[in-house]
């Protein structure tokens, strides 16, 4: 593990003084003090598609490690997770994807009511600010609680690590019984300017036992002050008993400017829809489900308008005749924009001895546009997954396409260990 961790910092020499404190983390486990619990993984990934003659084929390599129960009092924890890519032979494109990637490294200590972390770590109710810093939390009553976060952004291509991206934020949170939401403000800095302030919030609503709403939301702020809402989602799902369910929900999607990082203009369009959902359980072996979806996308560069439909039907059938075989077929379309697209999709599995499943599919799927020939593609795959002794896991996946003008193979293998 020492040689693994070692090629985790060798990109960046401010990064080598966490390694000596990974590693004696990493070859400590039979301490007694210490309750570990972490992954041990490798994956081999192939792909090749013939009609550009590119080809992936990457070996990867990923350790995590939570350590805690530290101390007397058991409570402090240690937390680590790097991966190490080896490139087998990819050829056809470059890639400028770092070997090593160190995602988590980070000490905390929980107290009865405050909570303190350093390093590399994501601050609690912010799950996607990246930090090299510090981030506390306080709980002011048993439902409400405040925290606060600071320190340097990892380097976006490389994820070493760099003091020209700095990020802090604000948050508050708040819990009770199926409630929970938290609203915070950030802001990342690059060079010493701002590039990006934005507020962020989230809830989940639970009505009651049968209803939920969930909803999250980001505004930016620009340099001025004035507020553009960027992303968010808002959710009902209502499930009155196990066998029926119905959702409603509404979403948007745009891209947020970076003020000074950024050296290209950025594309204004946003995408938002309307979609209502549901499902029903027919005599404990069989479910039908379905979708539609109304999408309206807003092209700024040219000021065009694009409304598209789609729609997706599903069947689920549960031990087939008796043979612990289950099957889903569906069906997805939609429409609009010059285009349109139809795929038609089955999938069979079985679970074996409850330690092996297996699964085999195949689609057909028909792309329309404007102009052009239809584009036919048809695919076919199949996996498997062994757990042993709940520790060991063991998948395989293949997948093959054979369009028009292409064929592809994608390969995936992986081993496991949880400890």
């Amino acid at each position: 593990m020492s040689t693994f961790a070692s090629r985790i910092f060798k990109s960046r020499s401010q990064g080598l003084v966490f390694a000596p404190l990974c590693i004696l983390f990493m070859t400590a486990g039979s301490a007694q003090a210490y309750d570990n619990h972490g992954l041990f993984s490798v994956e081999d990934y192939y792909y090749k598609d013939s009609s550009s003659g590119y080809k992936t084929h990457f070996l990867t390599t990923r350790f995590k490690l939570d350590t805690t129960k530290l101390g007397t009092e058991g409570r402090y924890a240690f937390h680590f997770d790097g991966s190490d890519r080896e490139d087998l032979g990819s050829s056809g494109s470059s890639t400028t994807v770092k070997r090593a990637r160190l995602n988590l490294l980070n000490v905390d200590y929980k107290g009865k009511d405050y909570y303190l972390a350093a390093g590399r770590l994501w601050p609690k109710e912010i799950p996607f600010e990246l930090v090299d810093g510090v981030n506390g939390t306080y709980q002011l009553t048993s439902e409400y609680g405040a925290g606060a976060f600071g320190g340097f952004k990892p380097d976006v291509y490389s994820m070493g690590f760099s003091t020209d991206y700095t990020t802090a934020g604000v948050y508050g949170f708040f819990s009770r019984d199926l409630t929970t939401a938290s609203l915070a403000y950030v802001y990342n800095g690059y060079q010493g300017g701002l590039d990006r302030q934005y507020i962020y919030g989230q809830a989940n609503l639970g009505v009651s036992n049968t209803l939920n709403i969930y909803g999250t939301a980001t505004t930016d702020i620009s340099p001025s002050g004035s507020l553009s809402f960027t992303n968010g989602v808002l959710e009902a799902n209502y499930r009155p008993d196990f066998t029926r369910s119905v959702y409603v929900g509404y979403n948007q999607f745009r891209s947020y400017t970076l003020h000074r990082s950024q050296t290209s203009a950025v594309d204004e369009s946003r995408q938002h829809a309307y979609y209502l959902g549901g499902n029903y359980r027919i005599a404990d072996r069989y479910n039908l489900y379905g979708r539609v979806e109304r999408q309206l996308r807003r092209v700024t560069s040219d000021g065009t308008n694009t409304n598209v439909n789609s729609y997706q039907a599903g069947f689920n059938a549960d031990n087939l005749m008796n043979s612990a075989v289950n099957m889903d077929l569906n069906f997805n379309t939609y429409s609009g924009g010059g285009s349109s697209h139809k795929a038609y999709r089955v999938e069979f599995s079985r679970l074996n001895w409850e330690i092996l499943q297996l699964m085999v599919r195949s689609s057909y799927t028909q792309n329309k546009y404007d102009g052009t020939d239809p584009e036919n593609i048809f695919a076919f795959g199949f996996s498997g997954y062994l757990y042993y002794k709940k520790a060991w896991n063991f998948s395989f996946n293949y997948d093959r396409e054979e369009g028009n003008t292409f064929s592809s193979n994608n390969v995936l293998t992986r081993v496991s260990y949880r400890f």
